[in-house]
């Protein structure tokens, strides 16, 4: 019978800093020896630390897409499918609320005149915690729709606007500015393309969040033995990890506390990989931060 005096370690520290090659988020690590495993050994991830240095925008997320409309003087409904890129950085509402009538403005697709161009207008509303937004244009029946992911990821939909964005993962800051999924918004914004209907010239986002992620998840097909489920699907997920703290602050999480919340080791150890994903399964771009993550593994005899 085996028992945890057969354990070769009882515990691995890993640092993304001192990795063997890869990024602070997508890395492998080598151990200097490797280690044979007895059957009945599991696991956990604990002493996690990472600084919070992602940013509220980035590649990732750093698009809004609109439907536009207007009728010209001929009385001609006219529609674009309008991109809005924002500047990649960390943001505040304050920010936000500047960035984003920027971008708005440099985008629009309907039609001003000289000294009188078509202009958005976004304001943060405190009490709301959300952004008013409103198009003002001397072109007539002027108006917009936010487009959100649910409708984005539509097939129907993104033919009929000849889309070139990812279906699957469209890089919207949707989640940032408050621009929601609801019910039928694929079908309800597919009819509105289709027929030309007005469009509104206003627009109350929902609550924005410039924290952008909620959790994060760090990944590892050599750790996980495939045994876990988590988002997207994805069976290399390893430990969750909840975001508690603001950017430039460091994120902290010390361990699992239900017994049954371990990994079953793999018998032999010495290459491992590692991934910290958002939960669409991008990796999270820590912009540089040497520092990057370390954690600590445990290994045990299952009782």
């Amino acid at each position: 019978m085996q028992t945890e005096a057969d354990l070769p370690v009882r515990k691995i520290y890993f640092s993304s800093k001192e990795r063997a090659y890869g990024t602070s988020s997508n890395w492998v690590s080598e151990l200097p020896f490797s280690l044979s495993l007895p059957d009945n050994t599991i696991a956990w991830v604990t002493d996690l630390s990472l600084p919070h240095s992602w940013w509220s925008v980035d590649s990732h997320n750093n698009k809004l897409f609109l439907l536009e409309r207007w009728e010209t003087t001929g009385g001609s409904q006219l529609r674009r499918f309008t991109e809005v890129t924002l500047p990649s950085q960390n943001y505040d509402v304050d920010d936000m609320e500047t960035q984003l009538k920027i971008a708005l403005d440099a985008a629009t697709q309907i039609p001003g005149i000289a000294g009188n161009p078509t202009t958005y207008t976004v304001t943060h509303q405190p009490s709301k915690n959300n952004f008013l937004i409103t198009v003002t244009s001397v072109s007539t029946d002027a108006g917009f729709r936010f487009v959100p992911d649910v409708a984005l990821k539509n097939t129907a939909f993104r033919t009929a606007v000849a889309g070139t964005y990812s279906q699957v993962s469209p890089p919207t800051a949707n989640d940032v500015v408050g621009v929601h999924d609801y019910d039928g918004a694929a079908s309800a914004l597919l009819v509105e393309w289709l027929q030309v209907g007005n469009m509104g010239t206003s627009f109350s986002g929902g609550f924005c969040d410039m924290r952008r992620f909620h959790n994060i998840f760090l990944h590892s097909s050599a750790l996980s033995t495939f045994k876990t489920i988590g988002p997207q699907n994805s069976s290399t997920v390893i430990r969750r990890i909840p975001v508690t703290t603001a950017y430039s602050d460091i994120l902290y999480s010390e361990g699992a506390s239900h017994q049954l919340d371990y990994l079953e080791a793999p018998r032999d150890i010495r290459t491992l990989d590692f991934q910290v994903k958002d939960a669409k399964g991008r990796d999270v771009n820590l912009q540089g931060c040497t520092a990057g993550i370390s954690f600590s593994i445990i290994f045990a005899e299952k009782n």
